[in-house]
């Protein structure tokens, strides 16, 4: 290297591949960013010896400081943050797997009440004709305000999740649940709707609704049987 402000400028070439290391650590994670690391030093191997690029000082000695100096820096920095960059992919992953396998109707708030996020089982209920209405919150929409248009028009179970979430929303609570019947013309369902405060500074909800409509019929039919069974009891005495 020479002195002055020709040094900044032969110093430049240096940053010219930390482009692509730094994309190819964040697509490829350690191995890709390893592979890329390893291209990009056999090349400024090749800069040493030819003595072309940034390394043009007058004696070996300094080219081969400045390589290892290259290496040195550009490796661990890299590789950190490919390091990094895998294992957060890595948490992703598996919050949308987590919440893809689960069959209930899962929604995360932020503090004010926003869906920041939905899985499946809860996009297909609220993209479906029979859901009702206060069902129907979308990822970007309020909870709250479809739940209070809800309860204004007189719909009880509404009304009472409104008050449950915004007291977790509130911190006033930790936890609400509310078991309550939907009647729809020709259906009737029943939903046990979880609401649960989340663990982040920020504050926010997960809202759990599950539909036990068919352990509710179950619960029925068992109930039946066994009226018929104290019947068949006290006809036989």
């Amino acid at each position: 290297f020479i002195g002055g402000s020709g040094r900044q400028y032969l110093a430049l070439p240096f940053y010219a591949p930390l482009v692509v290391l730094i994309w190819a650590g964040l697509r490829f994670g350690p191995g890709g960013a390893s592979a890329a690391l390893t291209i990009a030093a056999f090349a400024a191997i090749g800069g040493v010896d030819r003595g072309g690029g940034p390394f043009i000082a007058p004696s070996p000695e300094d080219n081969v400081f400045a390589l290892q100096i290259f290496v040195l820096f550009t490796s661990v920095s890299v590789l950190c943050l490919a390091t990094i960059a895998t294992a957060r992919q890595n948490v992703v992953h598996l919050h949308r797997a987590l919440l893809t396998s689960l069959q209930d109707h899962v929604a995360i708030l932020d503090a004010s009440g926003v869906v920041l996020e939905v899985n499946e089982s809860w996009r297909h209920f609220s993209e479906s004709s029979e859901a009702a209405l206060f069902h129907r919150v979308r990822v970007g929409e309020s909870y709250v305000p479809v739940h209070l248009a809800a309860a204004e028009q007189g719909v009880l179970p509404a009304a009472e999740v409104l008050a449950g979430v915004t007291d977790v929303l509130n911190r006033n609570r930790r936890r609400f649940q509310l078991e309550y019947d939907h009647k729809a013309p020709g259906k009737h369902e029943s939903f046990i709707t979880t609401i649960e405060a989340l663990e982040r500074p920020d504050g926010g909800a997960v809202v759990i609704r599950t539909n036990v409509t068919a352990r509710h019929l179950a619960q029925l039919e068992v109930e039946k049987q066994q009226r018929q069974l104290s019947h068949l009891a006290r006809v036989s005495v």
